[in-house]
């Protein structure tokens, strides 16, 4: 459609300096801005991002501009584990290699993180974050991959870690458009590909299919 109604109360007015790619991308923005709010973070706390996907790269980004202090990201794909230094991660580390967890623990005293996001939702970068993070942190999960994980609980218990639950958003537009406008916060790098509505369908197909390099498809009709 042309044209459409909508309540203004949730609308929001764009600034000059923001364009419609970048106002596109805001609702991926305000889920990774929703979970840093749920998130007793303080300024200057080390900060670990498991899973560097479209929000994970988008909660990095966000977490620099926030006064988050050292920001390690963990990603078993090369070309993220590059993107998310590329965001503003001051390591990007897989943990499966023995040598990248040898230096996250010289990097982090071998105390542990914090806080730690997992944005992935699954068991493997659940054990991930754990393992991350120190005694009394917290752990935000934003990813839901898999219904159903494994929870090590005698390590969530004995450790006294914190376990938060982060959906969607609730009132964070307004925020990343701040960001955005002061040039904190820049998505359109995860554009891969700016299509027509012809030829969405297509790259609905291979986004579905996990198409290695793709994050987000912006379509103009």
């Amino acid at each position: 459609a042309e044209y459409i109604v909508l309540p203004e109360r949730i609308l929001f007015r764009l600034p000059r300096n923001i364009d419609f790619i970048q106002a596109a991308l805001s609702e991926p923005c305000a889920v990774a801005a929703h979970a840093l709010a749920v998130t007793p973070l303080a300024e200057g706390e080390t900060v670990a991002v498991i899973g560097t996907g479209l929000i994970g790269l988008l909660l990095v980004s966000i977490l620099r501009a926030s006064g988050a202090g050292t920001i390690i990201s963990f990603d078993t794909q090369p070309d993220r584990r590059a993107s998310a230094l590329a965001f503003g991660a001051d390591a990007a580390l897989d943990p499966r290699d023995a040598a990248h967890m040898s230096e996250f623990r010289d990097m982090t005293s071998g105390r542990g993180v914090d806080r730690a996001f997992e944005a992935v939702g699954a068991s493997d970068p659940l054990r991930t974050a754990i393992a991350s993070t120190r005694k009394g942190g917290s752990i935000t999960l934003i990813g839901n991959a898999s219904s159903m994980i494994e929870l090590p609980l005698q390590e969530i218990v004995t450790r006294q870690i914190t376990i938060i639950g982060s959906y969607a958003v609730a009132g964070e537009y307004s925020r990343v458009i701040d960001l955005m406008a002061d040039g904190k916060l820049d998505p359109r790098p995860l554009v891969s590909a700016i299509a027509t509505l012809s030829e969405g369908h297509a790259w609905f197909e291979r986004l579905y299919a996990c198409e290695p390099g793709l994050l987000k498809v912006v379509l103009e009709p």
